[in-house]
């Protein structure tokens, strides 16, 4: 499946019929064309998916063991998605703007992590509501990558997690209760995915 995390979340949400618009670079070759073209066919709005003419698109491969447990191998350091910048928000795209998804995934470098910050503020003053996939990757956070994540589950009215993801919070040092995140604040969600099976909604 051409995408990763964040496409597949908007990849999903059009095909249920939600207004979707993806943000991000991808590069001038078959992987960016292919990410591209899916996530149109599917009824995503690509008119922000931007092509860099240099980088490659960012591609990951993941290996998984018996039990289910994967190991990720990346390749995103000299890819167009480092090139992920603030100037690619722009303020009318959050015109009308009632959820921006998150993913912590993207928080591998200071480009993306500057676009992500712009992203949350320009979400907030449209009054949207941050639903935040905690998608934790932790070959790719340094402790401040973490207390950012830390800070985004603070500003989240929506937060995704699985068991691998809190665990891994938690051996960093910023432990995350989903339990807690609910009662913190009114009218908020939170969705533990359990793999096969299944996942467990707080409200």
């Amino acid at each position: 499946y051409p995408s990763g995390a964040p496409a597949i979340a908007a990849d999903q949400a059009a095909l249920q019929g939600a207004a979707t618009i993806m943000v991000g670079p991808v590069g001038r070759d078959r992987f960016g064309r292919m990410c591209r073209d899916r996530l149109s066919a599917d009824g995503v709005d690509v008119s922000q998916v931007r092509t860099d003419l240099v980088a490659p698109t960012a591609t990951a491969h993941v290996a998984y063991d018996a039990s289910g447990g994967r190991d990720f191998v990346f390749t995103l350091k000299h890819s167009a998605a480092t090139g992920l910048v603030p100037d690619d928000l722009d303020a009318a795209l959050f015109a009308g703007c009632r959820y921006l998804l998150v993913s912590g995934s993207t928080l591998f470098a200071p480009g993306p992590v500057a676009a992500v910050e712009r992203a949350v503020a320009l979400a907030r003053d449209a009054g949207a509501v941050l639903a935040l996939d905690l998608n934790v990757r932790a070959q790719l956070l340094d402790a401040d990558g973490f207390a950012i994540l830390a800070g985004l589950v603070a500003a989240a009215g929506i937060l995704l997690a699985g068991h691998e993801d809190l665990a891994s919070m938690a051996r960093h040092g910023v432990p995350v209760d989903p339990a807690a995140f609910v009662a913190a604040r009114p009218g908020r969600l939170a969705l533990v995915k359990r793999g096969a099976d299944g996942a467990t909604l707080l409200t």
